[in-house]
């Protein structure tokens, strides 16, 4: 049988990585409670991220100090994961029940 594929093709197919500056972005080998550290496991939500995924992206494409803007807030990861690395951050949601999960997630607690 003969690849039909063109050039173009196999050149875009081709640019896809797997990994960045070493690390498997697929997480496929980090066990879920590993995967979803501290704030994040107070829920199950299958739209978020898992919190590695935008850590190795913030770290590689961002500096302490850049803002971040998340225009799809859902459950709040980046923004707590831009907050650990020292970056402000401000995210826009539209759905109430995804705000409630967020501001859940991001108040301060005061533990006695």
């Amino acid at each position: 049988m003969q690849n039909t594929k063109t050039t173009a093709q196999m050149r875009i197919s081709n640019k896809f990585e797997t990994s960045l500056n070493g690390v498997d972005l697929s997480f496929a080998n980090v066990p879920e409670y590993e995967r979803t550290k501290h704030v994040h496991r107070l829920h199950p939500y299958l739209g978020k991220f898992i919190p590695q995924l935008v850590e190795v992206f913030l770290k590689y494409y961002f500096k302490r100090g850049d803002s971040i803007l998340d225009p799809f807030l859902e459950s709040r990861t980046t923004l707590i994961e831009a907050n650990v690395l020292g970056m402000p951050s401000a995210g826009i949601e539209i759905s109430h029940f995804n705000c409630l999960i967020a501001n859940v997630k991001i108040i301060k607690q005061v533990l006695k």
